[in-house]
C-alpha cells in the first residue's frame, strides 16, 4: 500500500515529511508492517511468507482485528514555504487536514493511474479543499453552557462508535464538565453537547508537535472493499491513495519603474502574455514617491515553483518592442493582502 502526496506548486519537489502516532507505530509492530519512505510517498508492507510458492502475510489481520484498527499517518511540511504558496491553510495547534479512506469518492483523475484512489472531500476536483480541514483539540475538553435543564454530552468516534453519553444536570444555573476521552486514543470525534454540534480531531501529541494533516486509514469491514488497505488473504492491498494540494492563485501586480526608458504615458506600454490577461497599465507613485506604472493580471494566477513562461512587458511607442521580453514571476515571500484579496508584486525597473 503506497501514499503518495504532492502538491501543484511544485509535483518533483520533497515536501512532505511523513511521521507516524505512538500507537500507531505499535500496531504495526503487532501486525508484522513496516514503513519505508521514498521522498513523498510512503509505502506500508507486511512480513511475509511462502508458502506453496504464494507469498502469504507472516501475521494475517483478521477481519476480528482489524475491525477497530485504524492505522494515523501525519504529515509535516518539510518547509516552511508550503504554508505560503498552499490555497487552503490549516492553522498551526488549531485546525489541520484530516483525510481517511472512509466514505471516500473513488475518483482518478487523468493524470493518475488506474485505481489510484483520491482521499479529498472535493467533488468537482482532485486537490484538498477547505472543508478536508478539521479543528484540532486536547484529548480533554472543559464545557460550559448557561441553561437549567439537563442535557446529554454524546462524544461519537468517526466509525460511528458511542464513545461517551452522559446526562450533565445544572449547578446554579450552570452545565460544566471535563469531557476526557484519551482512553479511546487520538482520531476523529463528533461532540454534542446544550443544541450544539462539533467535529473535530483529538490528539495531544499534535498539539504538541504540530502536523499540517493526518491520514486515518481504517482497516475494519465497514470500509468499502474498493478502499480498504487490508486484503483477503490478511496481508496490505497494492493500492495507492492520493493526495494533492493546490497552488495559492493571487493578484500579479507589475510596478514598472521607468528610470532609463522615456515612457511618455500609461498607454505606451502593456503586458501580453500566451496564457493570461492584463489589465491596461494605470500611473501610479511608490512609497518613495518616485512614479511608476501598474499592471495587474485580471484573474489570479496559480503560484508555480518553476513559474510562468512569455509574459513580456512591450512598449508601443513606434512599432512594439519588447522591453523586457521574459517577466519575472513572483516569489512565495511577495505576497501582500489588500482588501482580502491576495497580490505578489514585483518591480520592473526600466
Amino acid at each position: 500500500m503506497t501514499l503518495r502526496m504532492s502538491h501543484q506548486y511544485d509535483v518533483a519537489a520533497d515536501m512532505f515529511v511523513f511521521d507516524v502516532s505512538g500507537q500507531t507505530l505499535k500496531k504495526l509492530k503487532n501486525h508484522g508492517l513496516m514503513l519505508r519512505h521514498d521522498g513523498d510517498a510512503l509505502h506500508i508492507l507486511y512480513e511475509g511468507i511462502l508458502v506453496d510458492d504464494v507469498l502469504q502475510p507472516l501475521k494475517p489481520i483478521t477481519s476480528d482485528v482489524a475491525k477497530d484498527l485504524s492505522l494515523q499517518i501525519y504529515i509535516r511540511a518539510k518547509n516552511p514555504k508550503l504554508f505560503l504558496v498552499s490555497e487552503h491553510i490549516p492553522e498551526p495547534g488549531k485546525s489541520i487536514f484530516y483525510f481517511s479512506n472512509k466514505d471516500v469518492v473513488i475518483r482518478t483523475s487523468p493524470s493518475a493511474s488506474v485505481g489510484d484512489i483520491h482521499l479529498t472531500s472535493n467533488t468537482s476536483g482532485y486537490t484538498a479543499e477547505q472543508g478536508d480541514i478539521s479543528m484540532l483539540h486536547p484529548q480533554r475538553l472543559d464545557l460550559a453552557a448557561q441553561s437549567g435543564e439537563p442535557a446529554v454530552l454524546s462524544l461519537t468516534s468517526a466509525l460511528s462508535k458511542a464513545c461517551i453519553y452522559e446526562l450533565i444536570k445544572p449547578v446554579g444555573g450552570l452545565l460544566k464538565v471535563n469531557a476526557d476521552f484519551s482512553q479511546f486514543g487520538p482520531g476523529l470525534f463528533s461532540l454534542e453537547f446544550n443544541d450544539e454540534t462539533r467535529e473535530f480531531f483529538a490528539s495531544d501529541e499534535l498539539l504538541r508537535n504540530s502536523a499540517f494533516a493526518v491520514v486515518e486509514l481504517f482497516m475494519n469491514v465497514d470500509v468499502d472493499e474498493a478502499v480498504r488497505i487490508v486484503a483477503v488473504d490478511g496481508g496490505v492491498t497494492e493500492r495507492e491513495y492520493r493526495i494533492e494540494f493546490s497552488s495559492r492563485s493571487t493578484i500579479w501586480r507589475y510596478f514598472v519603474v521607468p528610470r532609463h526608458t522615456a515612457i511618455p504615458d500609461a498607454t505606451q506600454i502593456s503586458i501580453q502574455s500566451d496564457n493570461h490577461t492584463f489589465s491596461p497599465a494605470m500611473t501610479t507613485q511608490l512609497p518613495s514617491e518616485e512614479p511608476a506604472f501598474v499592471i495587474q493580471s485580471i484573474a489570479p494566477i496559480p503560484l508555480r515553483a518553476l513559474g510562468e513562461k512569455n509574459i513580456a512587458l512591450k512598449k508601443s511607442m513606434g512599432p512594439v518592442k519588447d522591453l523586457v521580453r521574459h517577466l519575472p514571476c513572483p516569489t512565495p515571500a511577495a505576497l501582500t493582502n489588500e482588501s482580502e484579496t491576495d497580490y505578489s508584486d514585483m518591480y520592473v525597473y526600466v
